[in-house]
């Protein structure tokens, strides 16, 4: 037959500290009379934690017992209650040792955890703070027990928890608790914030425990130097002036080619007065992009005005510059024409177009870019 006792403690639980019959339970055991004869008492006391056989009342035909522990709470947790081998080394080898695995402390007795003492084993309760426990303590025979163990072998309980929430560089945790999870159950995942702008120039692992979503956007900023100076950081690069920009999507790359460039200076004037024209050659293959004239000294009796021309008279359009009269010495006029292109050693000849007959040295500068 079975016989089934209760304790209620109110203390501070440390599995170091021993309980004994003699402590202060109520009610206390009377002449002769054996705890195992007293179905509930009561002990109210600083710290204890581990209970030997003879406290509990367990002297039983097969030796084993169930006990079952949960608290009025709060519980840690760390709060835990365990099987633990006799103080005894006669009597358990090796003596003081967990039997099986940790319980975790609840506030329930629907959600407490079946765990099973051998003949000397003591029950060992951990508890962060002080609280009240209820210990079951039930005895079984031979018969009872074998059936109590073909019917739970393998079979644990649901449990009521919460899942653990899941972060970035978490480890692999077998567990310790004696429940089985629920087949809908949810693991919470944290929602992501923004992903942040792609830069810098070394690689970083980072350290946020947020999961990425699979269709975020990195703003990525390229860092932009001259001469090993930094200059700004901006997700776009935009090429201005004499330069070719292609996209080449065979070899995933856009090609940026810089322009070479290179000028001739005629000069158009002399002290014994202005040419209607001079000639140089161009200097590389390319486009005429700018023509400029200066005025080595004041002018004086009008305008002075110069156009380009290609071999045969061909005029290069829109290249017409002109120093007004009156302009300073040392005064420049430049314009741009319309792209012409030249080959390296073409002609390029300077006409004077103006009424200026002022004795004045004027030189023209032709660039060509390539």
């Amino acid at each position: 037959m079975s016989d089934e006792r209760y304790y209620t403690v109110t203390a501070q639980f440390d599995s170091t500290v021993m309980a004994t019959t003699a402590d202060p339970w109520v009610p206390a055991a009377g002449g002769g009379q054996d705890p195992s004869d007293m179905r509930t008492r009561r002990l109210v006391i600083g710290q204890v934690g581990r209970f030997p056989p003879d406290v509990l009342g367990r002297k039983t035909r097969s030796g084993r017992s169930l006990v079952q522990v949960w608290s009025d709470g709060p519980v840690s947790t760390l709060d835990r209650y365990f099987a633990l081998g006799s103080d005894n080394s006669e009597e358990s080898d090796p003596p003081n040792t967990i039997r099986g695995l940790p319980t975790p402390l609840t506030t329930s007795p629907l959600r407490a955890q079946v765990i099973m003492l051998g003949p000397t084993d003591h029950l060992a309760i951990d508890t962060r703070n002080p609280t009240t426990c209820y210990i079951a303590v039930l005895d079984l025979d031979e018969h009872q027990l074998l059936t109590w163990l073909a019917d739970t072998q393998g079979v644990f309980p649901l449990t009521n928890q919460a899942p653990t929430q899941i972060d970035v560089g978490d480890t692999a945790q077998a567990g310790n608790l004696p429940e089985a999870a629920r087949a809908d159950h949810q693991h919470p995942l944290p929602d992501p914030p923004a992903p942040a702008t792609a830069g810098g120039s070394t690689n970083l692992a980072g350290n946020s425990a947020f999961v990425a979503r699979a269709d975020h956007v990195h703003r990525v900023n390229i860092q932009v130097q001259h001469e090993g100076a930094g200059q700004g950081a901006r997700p776009t690069l935009n090429f201005t002036g004499a330069v070719t920009v292609v996209d080449d999507p065979v070899n995933e790359r856009v090609d940026v080619a810089v322009a070479d460039t290179a000028s001739i200076t005629l000069q158009l004037a002399d002290g014994s007065g202005l040419p209607s024209a001079v000639a140089g050659s161009a200097p590389l293959s390319g486009t005429i992009d700018f023509v400029s004239i200066v005025a080595n000294d004041a002018i004086a009796g009008g305008p002075i005005s110069v156009s380009l021309e290609l071999t045969g008279g061909v005029p290069v359009p829109a290249s017409l510059v002109t120093l007004p009269d009156g302009t300073a010495a040392f005064t420049s006029s430049g314009t741009t024409p319309t792209p012409t292109t030249v080959g390296i050693g073409d002609p390029l000849i300077a006409r004077f177009t103006g009424t200026n007959t002022a004795r004045a040295v004027v030189t023209v500068t032709i660039r060509v870019r390539r």
